[in-house]
Formats: C-alpha cells, sequence, structure tokens
C-alpha cells in the first residue's frame, strides 16, 4: 500500500475530503497546502510524521484527530487552518515544529504530548481564540512569541521544569490575569508580557538575574511587583506604560535604571533606591505624575535628560553629594516642586533642567557650579 504521500501532492486543490490508506507512514512537505475546502480528514493510526506545510492555509478544515502513532509534527504544518477549533495529541509526538499552528484563530482547545521538551517558536502565535493551555511537565523552553497574539488566553499553567522563557513569548496577550514563574528560569527576555494590560499577579522567582527591554511594558494593570534580589539592571522601557503600578521594591543589586524604565507609571507614589543605584538615564521616571518625593542614592554622577520631566506632584528631591551634573530638562515640568538644595560637587546645570517648574521658591546653587544653560 501508499506509504508516502508526496510534497506537494494535492498542493492548491478544491479537494473536499479524501480517503487515506492504513498503510501510510508519511505526509511529506506542502501535501495538502492550500486545499482551501478541505473540511475534515481522517488521518490513519500508523502515521509517523506530518511534513512542513503539510497542511497550511486549509481554511475549512474545522476538525483533524492526530493518531497516537504521530512522533514528529513538522514546522508550519497546520499554520494558518483558521477554521480548526480543537486538536488532540497523543504522548507519543515528541517533536511539533516551528509556528506548527500560527493563525489558527479559531482554535479554542489544545491538549499536548506530555513528551514535548520545548513549545517551539511561533507555534500558537495569533490563536486568538485559545483560552486556557496547559503546558506538559517536562518542557523545558518556551521559544520565541509561542502564545504571541493570544488575545483570548486567560489562564497558563507553566511546570517546574521550565528554564527558558523566550522573546515575545505572550506578547499582546491582552486578558492573561496570572502568571507564575517558576524557580529556575534566570532571564525575563524582551517584550516577554508586552502589552499583557490585564495582567494583574505576577510572582517572579528567586533565581531571575535578568530583565530585559520592554518585558512588562504595557502591562496597565499590573499593580505591584517585587523584583528579586541579584537583579544588577533595570532594562529600558521594562514598566513604561505600567499605569497601576504603585509598588514596587528595587533590591540592593540593582546598580543601573535605564533609559524610560518607569514612564509614565502614573500610578507610583513612592520609591525607594537602594545605594547600589550608581547610574539613572534618560528619562527613567519621565511622567510618574504621582510621584511625591525621590532620594537619589549617593554615588550617582548625574541626573540624565528628562529623568524627572513631567513629574506634576514632586514635592521634594534629595540630591547627593557626588552628582556632578543636571542634564538637559531633568526636573522640567515640575509643576509641584517647592525647593531645591543642589549640593556642592554640581559643575554643570544643563539648558532646561528646571523649566516650567511654577512653584519653585527657592533654589541654592553651589560655589562648584561652572555652567548653567540658557
Amino acid at each position: 500500500g501508499v506509504i508516502t504521500i508526496g510534497g506537494r501532492a494535492f498542493h492548491d486543490t478544491e479537494l473536499k475530503n479524501i480517503s487515506l490508506p492504513e498503510s501510510l507512514q508519511v505526509i511529506e512537505s506542502e501535501a495538502f497546502r492550500h486545499a482551501s475546502e478541505l473540511v475534515e480528514i481522517n488521518l490513519p493510526e500508523g502515521l509517523v510524521e506530518i511534513g512542513r506545510n503539510a497542511f497550511r492555509s486549509c481554511h475549512a478544515l474545522t476538525s483533524i484527530t492526530i493518531p497516537s502513532s504521530v512522533i514528529r509534527i513538522d514546522d508550519y504544518a497546520f499554520s494558518g487552518c483558521s477554521a480548526l477549533e480543537s486538536i488532540s495529541l497523543s504522548d507519543e509526538v515528541v517533536h511539533i515544529g516551528y509556528a506548527a499552528f500560527d493563525g489558527c484563530s479559531n482554535l479554542k482547545v489544545v491538549d499536548l504530548s506530555q513528551n514535548l521538551r520545548k513549545i517551539s517558536g511561533h507555534l500558537f502565535r495569533n490563536c486568538t481564540a485559545l483560552q486556557s493551555v496547559k503546558i506538559p511537565d517536562g518542557v523545558i523552553e518556551l521559544q520565541e512569541e509561542s502564545f504571541s497574539g493570544c488575545f483570548a488566553l486567560d489562564s497558563l499553567y507553566m511546570p517546574l521544569s521550565v528554564r527558558r522563557i523566550g522573546e515575545s513569548a505572550f506578547y499582546s496577550c491582552i486578558s492573561l490575569r496570572s502568571v507564575d514563574i517558576p524557580e529556575g528560569v534566570q532571564c525575563i527576555e524582551k517584550k516577554t508580557f508586552y502589552d499583557c494590560v490585564a495582567l494583574k499577579r505576577l510572582r517572579l522567582p528567586s533565581t531571575i538575574l535578568a530583565i530585559k527591554e520592554e518585558a512588562f511594558r504595557y502591562c496597565k494593570a499590573l499593580k505591584s511587583i517585587d523584583l528579586p534580589d541579584g537583579l544588577t539592571t533595570i532594562s529600558k522601557h521594562v514598566f513604561r506604560g505600567c499605569m497601576a503600578l504603585d509598588s514596587i521594591r528595587i533590591p540592593k543589586s540593582v546598580t543601573t535604571i535605564e533609559e524610560y524604565a518607569f514612564y509614565t507609571c502614573a500610578s507610583l507614589k513612592s520609591l525607594y533606591l537602594p545605594s547600589s543605584v550608581k547610574s539613572i538615564e534618560k528619562g527613567a521616571f519621565m511622567d510618574c505624575r504621582a510621584l511625591v518625593s525621590i532620594i537619589i542614592p549617593e554615588g550617582v554622577t548625574r541626573i540624565s535628560e528628562c529623568t524627572f520631566e513631567y513629574c506634576d506632584n514632586l514635592r521634594q528631591v534629595v540630591i547627593p553629594n557626588s552628582v556632578v551634573t543636571i542634564e538637559v530638562g531633568a526636573f522640567s515640568d515640575c509643576v509641584s516642586l517647592l525647593e531645591v538644595d543642589i549640593p556642592e560637587g554640581v559643575e554643570t546645570i544643563e539648558k532646561g533642567a528646571f523649566a516650567y517648574c511654577k512653584s519653585l521658591e527657592a533654589i541654592s546653587l553651589p560655589s562648584s557650579l561652572k555652567f548653567v544653560g540658557k
């Protein structure tokens, strides 16, 4: 009998149904790609491999049963099957390739094999109807954009075996409310939870050593976060647009707060910066309109451009003796700031550093000052 259906065998046909032989073991790449009228297909027990792009863009396909004999589903195998509502995989499946279910916009239910060790990149990207997923115990890695654009995903089980979560893994999962990241994960990659606007609760493990750029940008419902000891840098734009964030613990291991890290954290009223912090970069606390006071730690040598610009309620700021330069617009539009004591050691105050500080009544200038910008 037929063992293999060759590459592109039924590519771009109007085939509505097909009976496959019991002897079939392999469906090769693009075998049924763009078979746009295909509604249902029964895969025979004995099938071992579903090839790359095998059923890609079969837009009418509503259901498919993967037999227990299948061990491998290759890249893009069911990508763009926009009518597919459910899929069940046996525990014999050991590999699901890149973007295998990408763009299956009606997929609501998926049961994953317990023998998977990774969730491949883009695997469920833009599966906009997928509501919940249980990542199997034993999975070590969630690769880049694996659940990106899963708009309906509101619950997620992440097993203790997970050690790596890839860039943009949950990008724009706008219904996701709660996440527990397991112990052992050391890095939150770029844009991992970008635009997760419903995320209210997040638990970070003690093993975290790095949180990359924009990891939690626009997590508008996130109210508090406890950053683990061992973290050294708060990266660019990492909490930008976290409008509800009113409490954050910065550990004593942190030395650098990068550009726009807390930009538009409009609910952040108070913040303790540990003495370990030596660098606060451009716009780090820009537009933090609820911030009332701030003590800049000893060791910081410059207050960077626009660091506290548009902090409307900032009334008190303590500048340490280590500061040499106050850069352009550092406190611009801090309309509630009443007085500032600039300590000895400051040599340069750049253009507009205190521009539009309409309530500023008193400012003391040190003898060390060499330049004040226009």
